[in-house]
């Protein structure tokens, strides 16, 4: 296969809805998901000329992307080919994948815009909405050092009861390490200019998964005086960074399989990307053999300690049939599969559970490369 094929397969592969096109809005590139947005198929979409057809009253231009890296974020209401309404969020990116082009990623938020209409009818519905929608308000008091939540800390952080004292301090020990320096910068130069903030940062819940939040406050004094309180609110906005590092981690493989030599040499380049990107150990792609019986270990891995290497030996020695293993299962179901601790798994299941056990390898993903008639490609 042409290393070029892969990004399309790719992008395919994405449980969002992806375009590609040129500079006048003319599509190269059409996803099948358009569909669950749009209630399309991809000729159906083609057929509409522009992506500008599919952007509902929203008046992009392209010329808001002025060079290569420029992007835009926007929400704008469109109906589907029955006459349904759909709110979706569009990320625009400009790219360069061999010639100049815009990415579009499109996200059906409708469930989340009918959150913040409940909000409007009534002042019930606005507080339920409020915790559904994980946005939080606050209001610090700088001489009391006491921070006063819309709703229980503990509740929005996953503490243990009585774990936050409520003062500043023990707010910013929720901030990711990495992250906490610049919070404390940020509100010691508000605080000393009586200004507004809007930051975003992460933030460690209690089983160590990492949330995105933004927060928009600003200080608040007597005419004359020194500053008495903060007010802000905080929103959940890991949903839009995911979208974002998505299409940031997409342009990055894009860019690179163009200058890929083959096909393994684009998969060896997407796969050495994804593990980076992700933290992932390792990585190994399984292509269907010869005969298309099984698949068999191709030559595209990626380890990132030189210990991991016996897993890759032993990888080469084996093949799936269609249902056996986690490879196999994938295979057979054309779903992705995640097993929490495949080290845990009997070997008449997993071949390599044992060898995983002895090296550390823990939780496993394997995710299917779809082609365009139904063919598993790896």
């Amino acid at each position: 296969m042409n290393p070029e094929k892969l990004l399309p397969l790719i992008l395919s592969n994405m449980s969002e809805a992806v375009f590609l096109t040129d500079l006048t809005g003319r599509f190269t590139f059409i996803c099948p998901n358009v569909h669950t947005i749009f209630g399309m198929d991809r000729l159906e979409v083609h057929r509409q000329g522009q992506i500008q057809s599919l952007l509902g009253n929203y008046p992009f231009r392209f010329d808001q992307l002025k060079k290569v890296g420029d992007s835009i974020d926007f929400e704008t209401e469109v109906s589907d080919k029955h006459g349904r309404p759909h709110t979706i969020l569009v990320s625009a990116k400009m790219v360069d994948i061999g010639e100049k082009g815009v990415l579009f990623v499109c996200r059906d938020i409708s469930q989340r815009r009918e959150i913040e209409i409940a909000w409007q009818e009534s002042e019930k519905r606005f507080r339920k909405a409020f915790r559904a929608a994980r946005m939080f308000a606050f209001e610090y008091n700088l001489e009391q050092d006491e921070v006063v939540w819309s709703e229980s800390l503990e509740k929005i952080f996953r503490l243990a009861e009585h774990h936050f004292d409520n003062t500043l301090e023990s707010f910013f020990e929720l901030i990711h390490p990495e992250d906490r320096q610049g919070i404390r910068d940020t509100f010691s130069q508000t605080v000393a200019q009586t200004g507004e903030f809007e930051i975003e940062y992460r933030v460690l819940w209690r089983d160590g998964a990492i949330q995105w939040l933004r927060s928009l406050g600003e200080v608040k004094a007597k005419p004359g005086g020194p500053p008495e309180v903060i007010n802000g609110v905080l929103f959940d906005v890991t949903e839009r960074k995911r979208i974002e590092q998505e299409v940031e981690l997409l342009l990055t493989i894009s860019r690179q399989i163009h200058d890929s030599r083959d096909f393994n040499d684009a998969l060896n380049t997407a796969l050495r990307c994804i593990c980076e990107r992700t933290k992932w150990d390792y990585g190994e792609v399984w292509i269907p053999t010869s005969d298309g019986s099984a698949l068999e270990c191709g030559p595209s891995f990626f380890a990132k300690y030189e210990d991991l290497q016996p897993f890759r030996e032993e990888s080469r020695h084996i093949n799936f049939r269609e249902g056996q293993g986690l490879v196999g299962q994938v295979w057979q179901n054309r779903q992705p599969e995640w097993v929490e601790d495949i080290s845990a798994g009997e070997e008449r299941i997993y071949k390599r559970a044992n060898l995983a056990s002895r090296i550390n390898l823990k939780a496993a993903l394997a995710v299917p490369l779809i082609g365009e008639q139904g063919n598993l490609i790896a």
